[in-house]
Parts: structure tokens; C-alpha cells; sequence
């Protein structure tokens, strides 16, 4: 029988017999998926490149069937790559870019003196009240670290202030330690009456006369920088009366001298009113 004994469309699948019909009998673009069996396709059946993503069901293609090498960075989407990704101890210093690294990503204690670059640590980097003697190196603290008045007698090792750190005249009575300053230290011919004490004149009036052997006492009023307890030396006039003498001078008060005024001689003298110098000692 031949084909043109059979009218079109009368052939059914029951009439054909096993593997009667051969790729030359398809007609272009008659097998569909519907004619496919499942699991019909193999690998050596696809032509090459004719596999794209449409025809890639959402996560058809595992790891094992990616070729090593050909996922780049243009395969992969932004934020694809998880910590989880990265493998331990692959990232090195140039996959960084510049300033990426934020304090955040650094573990406590990370950054130690050799991870630090010359100079990268300004006074804003360190905290207040956190450097301490043992953080110093010898010698580093000039006097322009140090602010005015902070130095204090007990930061001064002994025997550190030698005269040239001693500004001229600088030191007062006041910093002497008693019986500090003893000949030695004092310039020949150096010292006047107010080095020894408080000099000044005083009028003395013994009245118009003193008998033989007779003394007479007085109390007068001097400058204030005159105390209690101190010791007076009086200086008499030049024309004090011949055989008058004065004994036992000193300050009962703040202010005031005990003076004895006495006629050692055996005639009675006639006397007046005096201008004394004295020097009282403290």
C-alpha cells in the first residue's frame, strides 16, 4: 500500500508500529513538550548554547553543575557574598578599599603598636587622664608639656634646684628655714643695721637733772615694727651729758622701749631732753 491510498489523517498512532517513525518523518517544530517523555532529554541531546536563564527553573542549578572559575563578580548580585561565603583567612589587604574598615569590624584589642603608623596617634585619639608614668619615655616631658604651677615640692627630687634655676632675687625672708644662713653665706661687708633689726631714733627726756648715783626709767613710744621681747641697743648723742649712761634697754611692748638712764659720776648733773638711735633686734 502506498501513501496515496491512504486519505489524510486516518494514520493514528495504533497503526504505526514500534519505532516506525524516524526523525525524517518529523515534520520541523512537531515535537513539543507534550510529545516529550519525562526525563526524555539527556545532556547529549541539547545543542550547545541553547540553554538560557528562561529555561533555568529558580534554583535548578546546584553547585556541582557550576564549572570552577566562571562565577564573577558580574554573576553575582549586590550583597550576595555573606560572611558565611568568605572563606577563614582569604581577605587580604587589597581587597579593601580605602577607609571600608570601620571601627565596628575591629575585634577588642586588634589594634596594637604595630598596626599603628608613625605619628597616626594625636592628643584627640587618646583619652583624658589615661597616660601614665610608665607610658612616658625618658626625657619626652618638656617644660611647654607642663602647665604653670603644676610642679609642686614634693615632684622635686632633692638637691634638684641649684642656683641657676633660682631666678635673681627671687628668694624672701620668708623662705629661709631658721638658722639657715650662717657667716659663710653672708657677703663680707654686706650687712646693714636693718639686716640686724629695726633701726630708728627715739628723744629720750631724763628731766632737768639727775643726782649723784640716782637713775631714772622711761618708757617712750617708737614705730610699731617695734615687739615685744626685743632685744635694743641704744646708740647715745654726741653731746650727752658727761657721766650719763644708759643700762638695761629693751621693748616691754609692741611699740615701746624700757630705757634706765642713770649719773654714774659724783656731782649732780644737769640733763635734757636727748635724740637717742637704737636698733632693736627681733
Amino acid at each position: 500500500m502506498t501513501t496515496d491510498k491512504i486519505k489524510d489523517g486516518e494514520v493514528g498512532t495504533t497503526d504505526l508500529g514500534a519505532r516506525a517513525v524516524g526523525s525524517g518523518q518529523l515534520k520541523s517544530g512537531a515535537v513539543t513538550d507534550t510529545e516529550l517523555a519525562d526525563n526524555a532529554v539527556k545532556a547529549g541531546k541539547i545543542a550547545a548554547g541553547v540553554v538560557g536563564t528562561t529555561e533555568l527553573a529558580n534554583n535548578a542549578v546546584k553547585a556541582g553543575k557550576i564549572a570552577e572559575g566562571v562565577v564573577g563578580t558580574t554573576e553575582l548580585a549586590d550583597g550576595a557574598v555573606t560572611g558565611l561565603k568568605i572563606a577563614s583567612g582569604t581577605l587580604v589587604e587589597s581587597l579593601f578599599a580605602s577607609g571600608s574598615v570601620s571601627s565596628r569590624a575591629l575585634a577588642g584589642g586588634a589594634v596594637t603598636t604595630d598596626k599603628l603608623g608613625d605619628g597616626s596617634v594625636t592628643g584627640a585619639k587618646i583619652s583624658d587622664g589615661s597616660i601614665e608614668r610608665a607610658d612616658l619615655g625618658s626625657d619626652v616631658v618638656t617644660s611647654r608639656s607642663i602647665l604653670n604651677g603644676q610642679v609642686l615640692k614634693d615632684d622635686l627630687a632633692d638637691n634638684a634646684v641649684d642656683s641657676q634655676k633660682i631666678e635673681d632675687g627671687a628668694i624672701a625672708r620668708a623662705d629661709y628655714a631658721p638658722q639657715s644662713v650662717d657667716g659663710a653665706a653672708v657677703k663680707d661687708n654686706s650687712l646693714t643695721a636693718f639686716d640686724l633689726g629695726y633701726p630708728d631714733t627715739v628723744v629720750i627726756d631724763p628731766g632737768p637733772s639727775l643726782g649723784v648715783g640716782t637713775c631714772v626709767e622711761r618708757t617712750p613710744s617708737v614705730d610699731s615694727s617695734v615687739k615685744a621681747g626685743d632685744r635694743v641697743v641704744l646708740s647715745p648723742p654726741s653731746n650727752l651729758e658727761e657721766g650719763l649712761m644708759a643700762q638695761a634697754s629693751y621693748a616691754p611692748a609692741d611699740g615701746q622701749l624700757f630705757v634706765r638712764l642713770c649719773n654714774v659720776t659724783t656731782t649732780p648733773q644737769p640733763t635734757s631732753a636727748r635724740l637717742w638711735k637704737y636698733l632693736a633686734v627681733h
